[in-house]
């Protein structure tokens, strides 16, 4: 009977130091760094673990909030042991690590911020990019983190072998673009801009991101991203909201605009891409740097630093805007579409506008329910340049369809205008002043123009004008 008290003994004590060694493990024991978003196959993991259709607390598209999602992210007891568990079974190699986490998106917003700003990307300033006949140069608009849109466009690009398994560009003459606007009216702001930024990260010189109004001037503030940071993002910063120093730090070495010369030798045509039309931004005048635009470049990006002042001293080259790609004031302006549209001509230039976030507040306000993105695709003349949209309905289990007209005439491929729009309507002197908005938020109010041919694409019905903005 004593040995068997002396047995149990020993068990208990044994028992017992177990119990602490794990506690001590447990105690000292990281939290869980996460893998990142480094392949197509992390990104389609996450999209699978997350739900899409989150939906917002109020009826208000403007300004949606998603409190009773990100609360999910508040600590407690029971999550913090279990992030330490994690840790360690992550530690002895149990455990995989997390795809994704704030911590991951911190560092890189740092990263990149450091990296950009070491090369001189900072403030305002406007890039130019020279295609070859070989490039594929694809554009998005407006994703309003729609993150699960944008990991199956992304999976999309690489079944047309534009990106690779591991998020990089297959050729040095492919270019990816996104208008802006990527963040804010979602409860994925921060995994919408991560994919973004590891986009960059993967290819630093042939994914660009412009500055949309949702990252100018602190307005990302005035919707969801804030609340997101200030409970997923709380542990990571002392700021009343968590690494807004570094989301500002980061979208600071966004350009304004991009250009697009042409595929040929003749560098006084161009594309522009920016969320302003053209004469709504003093600082993008083109006259102002015309022989930036017009001197050729030895490398296929180049970027040029923008002042209030710019003049460049000299008889100008004439620079003509071909086309213009810019963001739809939709509360004023907006048409149902499917993800594309023509819109009337900007001083002489054809223009488009793109949307690429079928979230659940884009399709309540706006009837929108399409992935999309663009693909330009160069010729030797720029009426002979293409575009086309590629887009699915997500309410459908269906591939995506491709749709390709002529990017100046705005007419089905194969079908070619007795005169493109260049021809019909010459394009306007650059003005010499021009009335930036006041506050990115604002709107300014559409002039009312005839444009020469109808719409691209027929428009879905729909039973109310938009509200979002």
């Amino acid at each position: 009977m004593k040995k068997s008290f002396v047995q149990k003994s020993r068990l208990y004590l044994i028992v017992l130091a177990v119990l602490i060694s794990i506690g001590a493990l447990l105690m000292v024991a990281p939290q869980p760094s996460a893998i990142g978003f480094t392949t197509i196959d992390d990104l389609v993991a996450y999209a699978k673990i997350t739900d899409e259709n989150i939906k917002s607390d109020t009826d208000d598209t403007i300004k949606p909030q998603f409190y009773n999602y990100y609360k999910n992210f508040i600590p407690t007891w029971r999550s913090r042991l279990q992030g330490k568990i994690i840790g360690l079974l992550t530690c002895v190699g149990l455990q995989r690590r997390p795809l994704w986490s704030p911590d991951f998106f911190k560092s890189q917003l740092n990263g990149l911020s450091a990296l950009r700003e070491s090369k001189g990307y900072k403030g305002d300033f406007i890039c130019k990019i020279a295609p070859t006949l070989q490039s594929k140069i694809i554009v998005f608009g407006n994703t309003q983190g729609a993150f699960h849109s944008l990991v199956r466009d992304i999976t999309k690009l690489k079944e047309l072998g534009i990106v690779d398994t591991s998020l990089k560009v297959t050729s040095p003459d492919h270019f990816i673009v996104f208008m802006g606007d990527v963040v804010s009216r979602s409860p994925y702001s921060m995994e919408t801009l991560s994919l973004v930024m590891s986009l960059m990260q993967a290819n630093p010189h042939n994914v660009l991101y412009l500055k949309g109004n949702h990252e100018t001037a602190d307005y990302w503030q005035e919707h969801s991203l804030k609340v997101e940071l200030q409970i997923r993002a709380a542990h990571l910063s002392s700021e009343t909201v968590p690494l807004a120093t570094d989301v500002d730090k980061f979208f600071s070495t966004l350009p304004l605009a991009i250009y697009i010369s042409n595929a040929t030798d003749t560098h006084q045509e161009f594309i522009r891409i920016s969320d302003s039309g053209r004469g709504q931004n003093s600082l993008l005048n083109e006259h102002r740097f015309a022989k930036f635009l017009t001197t050729k470049a030895g490398n296929k990006v180049t970027c040029l630093q923008l002042t209030e002042q710019q003049n460049e001293h000299g008889e100008q080259p004439p620079v003509d805007i071909k086309v213009i790609f810019k963001g739809e004031k939709k509360r004023e302006t907006f048409q149902p579409h499917t993800g594309l549209r023509l819109l009337p001509s900007d001083m002489g230039s054809t223009a488009w506008t793109i949307l690429s976030c079928p979230t659940p507040v884009y399709q309540k306000a706006l009837n929108f329910f399409y992935d999309a993105f663009v693909i330009l695709t160069p010729a030797a003349q720029f009426d002979d340049w293409k575009i086309t949209l590629y887009n699915r309905n997500v309410l459908e289990n269906k591939d995506f369809t491709a749709s390709t007209l002529y990017l100046i005439s705005g007419t089905q491929e194969g079908v070619r205008p007795p005169k493109t729009i260049a021809q019909q309507q010459a394009p306007s002197a650059p003005p010499t002043e021009t009335t930036p908005q006041e506050h990115p938020s604002q709107e300014t109010k559409p002039v009312p123009q005839q444009h020469p041919l109808k719409p691209a694409f027929e428009p879905i019905e729909t039973s109310k004008k938009g509200e979002v903005a």
